[in-house]
């Protein structure tokens, strides 16, 4: 038999995105409130990109809604447009995620 080992480090476990079931309209508007009840977060609403800009823990970056029907996936996307797995941008969603699912 063999025995294989997994390192898992805390940046794997953070969501590079997520989904909820709702529409596009009321998941901007409860990803906006939660986003003013996690200490540390500075959010303004951009809704002609469907997201928020935000500042957590000296980072800058959007939280993007993407809705898909009645689904809305949830990432953190850089300035330059890429998609955020780690650092702040990693544990928002996280954080996001406990508080909306």
């Amino acid at each position: 038999a063999t025995t294989e080992i997994y390192t898992l480090s805390l940046h794997d476990a953070l969501p590079i995105s997520f989904e909820i079931t709702d529409s596009a309209e009321s998941a901007f508007r409860r990803v906006g409130l939660a986003l003013g009840r996690i200490d540390g977060v500075t959010a303004t609403p951009v809704s002609a990109l469907s997201s928020h800009e935000v500042a957590f823990k000296g980072e800058s970056f959007l939280v993007r809604l993407t809705a898909q029907g009645e689904v809305v996936r949830i990432d953190a996307i850089s300035p330059e447009g890429v998609a955020i797995r780690g650092g702040a941008a990693g544990e928002l969603l996280g954080l996001l995620k406990a508080r909306l699912q």
